[in-house]
């Protein structure tokens, strides 16, 4: 039965809707840019050798495994969570084999300083968020300070 209150009720969360859909949505703040391949550096960080190489690897893996490794460095995310910055690319990109969602995003950002390993609901049992932290913390994180990335 429809009654003024379920009317008014209804109304309401349209208008909600509405108000909330015309706030900037923090996955909004940061857009996918375009990939270019493996490797994506829109912030000029690696040279073309750096670049060329890291290809190659995540092309061999590929080749070998059937898991793509995507890299994107960026120069900002501005106020974007990171997890949320690099799940937008991940997404977007469609990272991994249709059907499996084995694929891994590799996400720096400069401004502010952060970086993501995004990983596909196919490769999580393998490489779960805890895994991929520690691989930022042990090996990553190291390597960058000592070249100034």
């Amino acid at each position: 039965m429809v009654t003024y209150k379920r009317i008014l009720n209804g109304l309401k969360m349209v208008l909600l809707g509405l108000f909330l859909g015309a706030l900037p949505s923090p996955l909004l703040a940061f857009e996918s840019p375009q990939t270019h391949g493996y490797v994506t550096d829109y912030a000029g960080v690696l040279s073309v050798e750096q670049q060329k190489d890291m290809a190659a690897l995540s092309s061999e893996l590929a080749q070998k495994t059937g898991i793509e490794v995507a890299t994107l460095i960026v120069p900002s995310i501005g106020d974007t969570p990171v997890e949320d910055a690099a799940q937008t690319v991940f997404n977007a990109w469609k990272i991994g084999q249709k059907g499996k969602d084995d694929g891994i995003l590799f996400f720096i950002s400069l401004k502010p300083r952060k970086m993501r390993i995004a990983v596909g609901y196919g490769l999580e049992g393998e490489l779960p968020d805890s895994k991929a932290g520690r691989l930022l913390d042990d090996v990553v994180l190291p390597y960058a300070r000592n070249n100034q990335l």
